[in-house]
């Protein structure tokens, strides 16, 4: 239906202009062999006045145009968002006069901001890769140095200081052997006679204190009342003594049963130990004196040629890094011009002023379809004038030149007398009406406030004498002014969709009153919602993308922390290996070996005073037996005098008063004496003996383990004024170098993290602008009203195809109307003025006088039958009680 009535629409278009072109040729035009500079009477239909012709004069007719004009429009279709600059503003030159929707290309622009983001976030990625592929050759040459050294530390002998170290430690493991088996054998050889005996006389010593208190005891509780502290005190006393005897039976008892199993296995243990360090000594001196193993060296060999072969492979990353990089730098060249070209699109969806002037007319409204090409604005400089003419024949032109004066009579304006000077004649001749004619374009003088108009006809005399006369007075209008116009709403507006689909709704109903923003048909939008949705999920994904690479450059930031700190290890390391021995470490080195020498001396007199006879030692125990001797014998006496101390009583009975406990304890006590006294001897006779074999082997071992020692310690002092090998301060060089690319590095890959981070920043930037486009093709798919109004017009059912373009809602607004009219000509209209009041009555209300206020006159002027016309527009006052309608014929009469 709407292409239908589309075609109708040109058709009727057509036969109109060809008619009115018949109508203009047959009525309105001047015969060819009659040019317009000898016309004497006024065509049809027009107040003209032709000037008479003048021997010496060129005389033509022209139209006033303004000192520019040009016909604006944009060169991409769309929906006109909005009016900056309304018919009858002033402009400058660029300034905005219309803006089409643009929501595509914001974010299509967007979208190439965030690509151009993301190729300069791709070229640092790619430079940032390029510099780590640098810092990898660095890296892998440093790995060729430190395996050739490793290699070469493999291959290299032993020092003589790391002999005499091993060989130290073999030594003082085999001490350690000796020491441990003499201990073991005396542990297996037990307790001598003389401790045994010892140990009897103890406990003898313990049974006979247990008499006395146990006596003491008995007496206090065969008392009849004894004093309970006594009583306490002598119990505790008695159990004391039990005890003691109990401890001295468990002390003989463990001499006479000898080493128990577990001290046994210890001791055992103890030498299958001190055999296994000596085994592992004797091991690393072996190696140590064999040097580098063949394995050890093959494996060091094979690493060197594994880091060669690791930096042909970093000088291969690093070329295809360069090769990257160029590509990169490509792609961001390319997302430059694609942000150029979006910017342009975006740009090209604002109509601009071409220069400084008028906006003279714009027939666009908002909401309307303006297609590409199609005349949306005209901007005229009114700040002058201009005639062209169009009839000036050959045998005329060959009298005129540029600068001649000119003298200009405007048909609107009879008894005018306007003045200018030719600016232009044209090179190139055209053909009116049979004649060869040519344009001249005259430059008019300051008109002053005379009410000119754009296309008014006027005549010019080309003369070299200004004064003369151009011929009789034009007849003055008789100020009747009366026009035929149009009702219209104020604002209207032909919509369509900018794209394509078929319809799904109808929302809104012929003759039914919408808002601003409401919607009046939707077309299917699955695809749209579909499409939506995805960008949202793709917008969700970016942004998880752009939080993992936050999270990567606090990881990058942590690596540069971690770097920093292995490079100062590894200086320490390097300074350490480099300046040797501390002169605290070999002074201390220096103590140890002299605290082992005194430890040898130590050993050595220890051994001699346990394996010699010591007379001191002898004297002691023959002092000690003769104290036994003395206390048993003294013993012995009073226990001797206990029993034979008897008295004879009265009745001829014997008695021993001293029999009893004193016996007792006495008694108990001489046993003891007796004990201490043979232990004593047993005593003497051992230190007259010396020392046993055990304990000269456990002395010997002694001061074997103490100069073994005294070996090793020397050993590790001339180890430390020797220094580290030179491989090893190699080795601590290029662990330095390596650490100071490891910081590099560091700072690489938070540059690489940065990158990343931008570039995901970019995404989501991509991804909003993908969503903010997909919310923008949804919401073509809905044509909703661009200011309130009503739908006046609804040509489209649903299920239609809808073309983009196509008019398919004409909409109105509601209770405030305008009149325009079509046919008022250039004689009436200088008499009108914005702001003037008229009246307006309507064919189909004859007997209603209406009133209203001229609100434009038009400035760019239309053919109408042969005259010059001008569209004027009159707001109606409010009348909402007259059944007014779009379309009425309506006429316009100035209030005179």
């Amino acid at each position: 239906m709407t292409l239908k009535r589309a075609l109708i629409g040109l058709l009727v278009i057509a036969v109109l202009l060809a008619g009115a072109v018949f109508a203009y040729n047959r009525f309105f035009a001047l015969p060819q062999d009659e040019p317009a500079a000898t016309a004497t009477t006024a065509a049809p239909g027009s107040d003209r006045i032709a000037a008479p012709a003048s021997t010496g004069r060129v005389s033509a007719e022209g139209h006033l145009v303004p000192l520019r004009h040009a016909a604006v429009a944009f060169t991409v279709g769309g929906v006109v968002e909005e009016i900056l600059a309304p018919a009858g503003t002033a402009v400058t030159a660029g300034q905005p006069i219309l803006r089409l929707d643009a929501a595509d290309q914001r974010a299509a622009l967007r979208g190439a901001e965030a690509a151009l983001a993301l190729a300069r976030a791709e070229r640092d990625a790619a430079a940032a890769r390029l510099e780590a592929a640098a810092l990898g050759i660095t890296a892998a040459e440093l790995g060729v140095r430190a395996a050739e050294s490793e290699l070469a530390l493999a291959s290299a002998d032993p020092r003589p200081e790391d002999i005499a170290l091993g060989e130290s430690a073999v030594a003082l493991a085999g001490a350690q052997v000796a020491a441990a088996t003499a201990a073991q054998a005396q542990l297996l050889e037990g307790a001598g006679a003389a401790r045994v005996q010892a140990a009897e006389a103890d406990l003898r010593a313990a049974e006979a204190a247990v008499v006395p208190a146990r006596l003491h005891l008995e007496q206090l509780r065969t008392q009849d009342n004894p004093d309970a502290d006594d009583l306490t005190e002598a119990e505790r006393a008695y159990n004391a003594a039990l005890a003691a005897v109990e401890a001295a039976q468990v002390a003989l008892d463990n001499l006479r049963d000898g080493a128990t199993a577990a001290q046994q296995s210890a001791a055992s243990s103890g030498v299958a130990a001190a055999t296994a360090r000596q085994d592992a000594a004797q091991a690393d001196l072996d190696l140590l004196l064999a040097g580098g193993s063949a394995g050890a060296i093959a494996a060091a060999e094979a690493n060197r040629d594994g880091a060669r072969a690791a930096l042909a492979e970093a000088k291969a990353r690093h070329a295809a890094a360069e090769a990257a990089v160029g590509q990169a730098e490509a792609g961001v060249v390319g997302a430059e011009a694609a942000l150029a070209a979006a910017q342009t699109a975006l740009d090209d969806r604002t109509l601009v002023a071409p220069f400084d002037g008028v906006v003279a007319d714009l027939p666009a409204a908002v909401g309307e379809v303006a297609q590409a090409g199609a005349p949306a604005a005209v901007v005229a400089d009114f700040s002058g004038w201009l005639i062209e003419t169009t009839d000036l024949i050959e045998r005329d032109v060959v009298g005129v030149a540029a600068g001649r004066p000119v003298e200009v009579t405007v048909d609107a304006l009879p008894g005018e007398r306007l003045t200018g000077v030719v600016q232009s004649i044209g090179g190139i001749s055209q053909q009116t009406q049979g004649d060869t004619t040519y344009p001249v374009t005259i430059r008019l003088d300051d008109p002053g406030d005379l009410p000119l108009r754009w296309g008014m006809t006027t005549f010019v005399s080309i003369d070299p004498e200004p004064g003369s006369s151009t011929g009789a007075e034009p007849a003055a209008p008789s100020g009747d002014i009366s026009a035929e116009g149009q009702l219209l709403p104020r604002d209207e507006a032909d919509l369509a969709f900018t794209t394509g689909g078929i319809v799904a709704g109808l929302l809104a109903a012929e003759g039914q009153a919408v808002a601003a923003g409401d919607a009046i048909i939707r077309l299917d939008d699955a695809a749209a919602t579909a499409a939506l949705a995805q960008a949202e999920a793709g917008l969700a994904a970016a942004e998880a993308a752009r939080a993992s690479a936050r999270a990567g450059t606090e990881l990058a930031a942590t690596g540069q922390q971690t770097a920093e700190a292995a490079l100062a290890a590894a200086e320490a390391a390097l300074a350490q290996a480099q300046a040797g021995a501390r002169p605290e470490e070999i002074l201390a080195a220096e103590r140890e070996l002299a605290a082992a020498e005194a430890g040898v001396a130590r050993a050595a007199a220890e051994r001699d005073a346990a394996t010699e006879v010591s007379s001191a030692r002898v004297s002691a125990a023959e002092a000690q037996l003769a104290a036994a001797y003395s206390h048993m014998t003294a013993l012995q006496a009073t226990y001797d005098t206990i029993v034979t101390t008897c008295v004879t009583l009265p009745d001829g009975s014997e008695t021993c008063p001293l029999l009893g406990p004193p016996e007792q304890t006495t008694r108990a006590q001489v046993e003891a004496a007796e004990a201490s006294y043979a232990a004593a001897q047993l005593a003497l006779a051992e230190a007259r003996a010396g020392a046993t074999a055990g304990e000269r082997q456990v002395a010997d071992a002694a001061v074997a383990v103490a100069a073994a020692q005294r070996d090793v310690a020397a050993a590790q002092l001339a180890l430390l004024r020797a220094g580290a090998r030179p491989e090893s301060i190699e080795l601590a060089g290029i662990g330095v170098e390596q650490a100071r690319l490891g910081i590099e590095q560091a700072a690489v890959a938070g540059r690489e993290a940065a990158a990343a981070l931008a570039q995901a920043e970019a995404g989501v930037t991509s991804a909003e602008a993908a969503v903010d486009a997909a919310r923008a093709a949804l919401a073509r798919m809905t044509l909703v009203a661009p200011f309130a109004g009503t739908v006046a017009a609804l040509d489209v059912e649903l299920g239609e195809l809808v073309a983009p373009g196509v008019p398919v809602v004409r909409l109105g607004s509601a209770g405030q109307w305008v009149v325009e009219t079509t046919d008022l000509v250039e004689q009436d209209v200088v008499g009108l003025a914005e702001g003037q009041e008229v009246v307006v009555t309507l064919d189909a209300l004859p007997d209603e006088t209406l009133r209203g206020t001229i609100v434009d006159i038009g400035r760019v002027p239309e053919a109408a039958h042969g005259d010059v016309v001008y569209r004027v527009r009159v707001a109606l006052d409010a009348y909402p009680d007259l059944p007014l309608r779009w379309g009425m014929t309506a006429t316009v009469t100035n209030d005179e």
